[in-house]
């Protein structure tokens, strides 16, 4: 029964043995400039724009187009 329920909360241990902030920060400056470049190119971003930026991790896109007033 035990291992049932281990197996039936599987995601609890996943999150807590992942180290997802690994995977989320973001450490090449110029990767990042590039990428906000390219979304405000694309998706035409002015000041106030309204952007949804779901499962956005840490933030480390949408914290630079708030500054850009999106």
């Amino acid at each position: 029964m035990a291992n049932q329920i281990k197996q039936d909360a599987w995601w609890q241990s996943f999150y807590e043995d992942t180290p997802f902030e690994l995977y989320l920060a973001r450490t090449d400056a110029a990767e990042l400039e590039e990428t906000i470049a390219f979304l405000r190119d694309k998706l035409k971003l002015v000041a106030g724009a309204t952007i949804f930026d779901q499962c956005c991790g840490l933030g480390g896109m949408s914290i630079p187009l708030a500054k850009l007033g999106a």
